[in-house]
Order: C-alpha cells, then structure tokens, then sequence
C-alpha cells in the first residue's frame, strides 16, 4: 500500500525522505544521519530503496522520537498506519464520492500498472514512473467524467487538488482546464511529458535505433563506460542524420533492470558472482570432524573491574562446523594475535587432529607478519587457511551465529550481562540505562580471572548440551568423529607450529636461554642425544610463558626431543650458624680433596717412572711391545680406579659438621669414572 510520502512495507510505516526535509528538516543534517546510522548501525533511520529507483524510504519508527515531535509528525506508528488505510480526502470536499473514487484510482496498483510501460521509455526512476502512471489514469478517469457530463470540471478541479505527489500541481482553474483540454487534443502521454522541460530540451521518445546502439556498444567485449557510449552512439547518429541524444538517454537505457539481468554477468564477471551469487549458495557442512574450522572474536558484554575502570573483555573461538564444538577458545582484552594464537593452540591441543581447512576473519590481525608465519608453518603440516569473504555474512555464518546463540542463551543469565550490543535486532536485545549505570558501579564489576572462569564454565556447558542441529553434543559429535582421523597431531607438531624457535650451541649437553628477562638451563640427560648435539647448533622451540620444557629439532626441522628445565636447589641451609658451619665444612672438603688428588697424581706419576725404569726382556721386538702395552693398561687401570667419584667420595673429612645438607637432587653415576690426562 502506498500513498504520496508514506507506503507500507510487511505492515511497517516508511515515509518518504523528502517528507522530512519538505517539513523543516535540514537536508544535510538528515543525510548526515542516514550516512552515520548505516555506518555504526544504531538502529536509527533505517532505509528502502525499491529496485530501480532512486528515491529512499525511512522506517518512521526508526526515527527518533525527539525529531518527530520537532517536526509536529506523529509519534506513534499506528497513527501513521491508520492515516494510510484511511486516507480518503476529508477537507472540504465540493463531491466525497469523487475524492474517494480519486483515492482508490491513485492506491490501487490495478487502476495504474498498464501505463506504467509507456513512461518507462522515458524515465529510469520506479517511483517517478509509478506517479505518472497514477496520474494518467485520474486523467483517464477526469476525461471520462467531462465526457459523460455527471461532474463539473470546477468539482473535479477541487477534488485533483488533494491528491498527492502528482505529476503536475493545478490550483489556478483556468491552467487545470487548458491542460485538461491538451489531454484531450495531444493525448495524455505525449502532454503529460513534453509539456515539462528537462536540461533545457524537452523528453523524447527513445527509438529502437538508439536502443540497439546502446545495447551494442554496452554488451561489447571492451567493456565501454557509459560517457563513452555516449561519443560512439552520437558519432554513429550524426552519420546517419538523426538528432544526437543525451547522457540521460544512455543512463536510462543501461541501467534497465532488464537489460543490465543481462549484461552485468558479462561485463562484471568474477566481480558480479561474488557481489550476487557468491554471498547467497549455502555452504556445505563437512562430513566429519576437522573438515572446517571457522574462527572469530567477539566482545563479551560484561563489565569487569581493569585497575578501577570498567572494561570489555574479547573472547576469541574456534568453531569445529562439523560438530559445532568450540574446539579451543582464548580470552583477553583486546584482539590480537596472541590472542587469536592461543584460540588456535588450544584448538589443537584440545582436539588432537589437524584440520583440513581453517577459515578466519579479516580483521587486521590475521594479516600481520606473525601470522603470516604461523600461517606457512600450518600450511607446511597440510592445513589450508582461507580468509572469509568480504560482505558474504554466509561465509562464516557458523561462528557469527554461534556468537549469537552463546549471547542470547548463555550469559542472558549471568548478572551484569549487557546484551548482544548496538547492533542486535532482537528484540529487548541491549539492557537500559539504568540496568548499565547500575552494572558499571565498581562494587558490581568482576574480578578479572572469576569472569574469565564463568565464560569458560559457560562454554562448558554448551558443548555438553544437545544440539538442535546435529542432535547430539558438540563434545561427543567431535570425540566419536575425531576418533576415525588420520592427522594426528602430537606433542612436537604443537611445538614447531606454536613454539616460538632460536639457533642455540649445545654445550657440555646443556641449553640456555633467556626468557622475558630470566636465564633458564636444561640438561640433555639422554646419551644418545647428547653425544649427538654436542658443539652444533640446533633450533629451540619454546613457550616463553611456560618455560618448563623445550623442543630440539635439527636445522631441517626434524624433532629431535623434549628437554625439561633444570631445578634450582638451594644448598645453603636457612639458619645463618648453620650456614657458616657449612661454608667452613666445604672449604676444608676442598682443601683435603685437593691434597689426595695431589697424592694420587705422585703415586700416579712415579708408577709411569718405575714402569719405564723397568727393562722388558723378551724373545723379540714384538713380544717386548706386547708387555710394554699390557703394563701400561695395568697403570691405566689403577689410574681409573684411583681417580673414580667412588674413591674420591669416599675420602674421609676432617669435618665435625653432622647437620643436614641441601645437596643436588640429581643422582650421580658411580659407573662413571672422571678421565684426566696423563700428568708428564
């Protein structure tokens, strides 16, 4: 239903946008607001076109209350509904029942639509067509009253005026009756629109000429603009003697609706099926568990207590499509990439497979350089990364609605909850001013880590619960699915693809690095391994927030093993006495420690004296460097036994101190003996 400025679209008032600025309103001010509302999504001045026309259309409840009681416009929508359903002339009318025959011609789409195509060769805006056909059929109906003599034409003139929006404004009598009498000798069409001037010409009818030209030129493979269309059509035109036509001739004639049905697929190719085809095919959900993730962040509307500040907390998700499970999630203060990292780690490290494809968002930072490098370590394993497509809410529909579901079911009950946001059109979908104001006083605001619990309490709980998709919980969907994969992912894939990496020496079988300030050793305490890396270089991956352990991996990125962090141990007792008894009691262990290594040197030295002293009798050559070898393994065997941790922890002390000592928890090896040189 549609009347002058206002219609009604799926039981909603729209008015028109000129009602408001023919009103008093500021054009600049209202087009300053529909730009802004469009942009942040205030739910103010929300706007229709209608396909092919120009002109807009505002939903009146969506504009604000205090612009509707400047304006002296009604503030309720009923009022406006009912004024349409009921808008039949009631000012002074000479004949009610002209009025109301004039009002059904000009509401009535059956009256009009058979004229609407003799006006379409001369306009391109819908609205304006439509209100040329309304006014040729009253005209029609006018003429057929003056033919029959039952109305007077000053009646019909009184009557004509309080139509709205018609083509041509009469309120002088004498100009309404030689219109009337042009209508009758031109026709109605001809007279409706050439007795207007547009650009300084009058409109004419376009003819099939013209058309083709335009549709050729248009439809070729070069890809015309339209000005340019205009210069070949206007050349070919004056070779064949016709008149030259205008740029709003072209404009008409390309933007058809019709027309461009056809033409837009092939001139804008790739471009018209990501804007028109792309954005509407539904997506098809993977047939197991990995097939898909889908990751996004959102705002969680709770306030919580930053130093004294209310503040927002973003929680980022990643969604399995298959089960709806959030496989992994990450909860921090703003989106970034450690953010969007730990989502993605959790992911993998919850899951235990590696997913085929991964489909993540386009904010910023997932085009930053450190995801750009995490990204290639992912493809290196076999995982494709997608980037959702820009203005297609299908794409990633999943996790967008998973946001909305985890809003509206999940922390609706939670206390301080503030809604979905400025941007939800459920209804009672944000809180009050009153309920904010109240959840903004610091006594009311959580602790950090308690709110950061509750949302992942919640998370909890909706994976356990039913889906009403899959009819089963996203838990055990993903579980039974993921249980039949064959990319497994373990303990050094999460490493090398997460871990951040260094190119460190080993040493005497140790590593050491320095982590967010602090220096941190580990100990190779495998043989193997160690005799392996000794004095090269191997990569280091590491969390530099849980430096418990490390992964070794070769320059190749082949894993080598897992090395855990050394204990500090404390040999200084607590007590200050017993401390110094202790430093007393370690320096007399050196002191005498050193003594017997030097009598153990001498006895070693002149057992090498004696043996060298000693004449080897023999048959032959041979025989005497047989001996000579076997008494220098004999010296070499004392030699090793003299110099073992067994014999030299076994040297006695002349200590008194029997209190207890704080002492490496590492066990040693008695089998292991020290190997010195040869003292000369």
């Amino acid at each position: 239903m549609e009347i002058g400025y206002l219609q009604i679209i799926e039981d909603h008032a729209y008015v028109l946008k000129s009602l408001l600025t023919d009103n008093g309103m500021n054009a600049g001010t209202l087009n300053n607001a529909i730009s802004k509302a469009k942009v942040n999504k205030t739910g103010f001045y929300d706007t229709h076109k209608k396909l092919g026309s120009k002109k807009i259309w505002i939903r009146y409840q969506s504009i604000p209350l205090k612009v509707l009681t400047k304006l002296k416009l009604p503030t309720e929508e009923s009022e406006i509904i009912d004024l349409l359903k009921n808008a039949a002339p009631v000012h002074g009318s000479c004949d009610t029942a002209l009025d109301f025959i004039f009002h059904q011609i000009w509401i009535h789409q059956k009256y009009w639509v058979e004229y609407m195509p003799l006006y379409k060769e001369y306009f391109t805006d819908i609205e304006v067509i439509s209100n040329y056909a309304r006014t040729h059929a009253i005209i029609q109906e006018i003429i057929i009253c003056i033919r029959t003599g039952v109305r007077s034409l000053k009646e019909i003139h009184m009557a004509f005026q309080k139509l709205p929006k018609v083509c041509f404004k009469a309120k002088s009598y004498s100009y309404f009756s030689s219109k009337i009498k042009k209508f009758n000798i031109y026709g109605i069409t001809e007279n409706l629109v050439h007795d207007f001037t547009i650009n300084g010409r009058k409109p004419y009818r376009v003819t099939s000429v013209v058309k083709s030209l335009i549709q050729a030129h248009r439809l070729n493979s070069k890809r015309y603009s339209k000005s340019k269309i205009l210069i070949l059509v206007n050349t070919h035109l004056k070779q064949l003697g016709h008149h030259k036509i205008s740029q709003s001739t072209v404009d008409r004639i390309c933007d058809d609706i019709e027309f461009r049905n056809k033409t837009d697929i092939l001139r804008l190719g790739k471009k018209y099926a990501d804007d028109n085809i792309t954005p509407y095919l539904p997506r098809k959900t993977p047939d197991y568990a990995g097939g898909l993730y889908q990751i996004d962040s959102s705002q969680i509307n709770i306030y919580y207590n930053n130093e004294g500040t209310p503040s927002y907390l973003t929680l980022c998700v990643v969604l399995d499509v298959y089960s709806r499970k959030i496989i992994g999630n990450s909860i921090g203060a703003n989106e970034n990439f450690q953010l969007i990292s730990n989502a993605m780690k959790n992911a993998f490290v919850n899951g235990g497979i590696g997913p085929d494809n991964i489909l993540v968002d386009n904010h910023k930072s997932y085009h930053s350089k450190d995801f750009t490098l995490l990204k290639n370590k992912l493809m290196g394993i076999g995982v494709n990364i997608r980037y959702a497509k820009v203005k297609n809410a299908k794409d990633k529909a999943h996790v967008e609605r998973w946001f909305g579901t985890f809003q509206s079911k999940y922390l609706i009950d939670i206390y301080g909850f503030l809604g979905e946001g400025i941007k939800t059109k459920r209804e009672n979908g944000r809180a009050n001013n009153e309920k904010t104001k109240e959840y903004r006083k610091t006594k009311n605001l959580y602790e950090k880590e308690i709110l950061i619990q509750i949302i992942n309490n919640k998370i909890t709980e909706y994976n356990e619960a039913i889906h009403s998709i899959t009819q089963d919980s996203p838990y055990r969907a993903f579980k039974n699915s993921a249980k039949n994969s064959d990319r497994y992912i373990n303990k050094y894939d999460i490493a090398l693809i997460f871990g951040q990496t260094k190119k460190i020496r080993v040493r005497n079988s140790k590593i050491f690095i320095t982590l967010l300030g602090s220096k941190h050793s580990y100990t190779i305490l495998d043989r193997k391994i160690s005799n392996k890396v000794n004095r090269t270089v191997v990569k280091v991956h590491y969390d530099e927030f849980d430096p418990t352990h490390v992964f070794m991996s070769g320059l190749n990125d082949e894993m080598i093993g897992v090395v855990y962090r050394d204990h500090k141990v404390n040999i200084v007792p607590v007590k200050s006495s017993e401390a110094k008894v202790y430093q007393s009691h370690s320096l007399r262990n050196i002191k005498n420690i050193k003594q017997n290594l030097k009598d153990i040197y001498k006895e070693i030295k002149e057992g090498y004296d004696e043996l060298e002293e000693t004449p080897v009798l023999g048959l032959d050559e041979k025989t005497n460097l047989k001996i000579k070898e076997s008494s220098l393994d004999s010296i070499r065997d004392i030699e090793n036994e003299l110099l073992s941790l067994r014999v030299i922890n076994k040297i006695p002390s002349n200590s008194a101190y029997d209190g207890d000592l704080k002492t490496i928890s590492e066990s040693i090896d008695d089998k292991v003996p020290f190997v010195l040189k040869r003292v000369r």
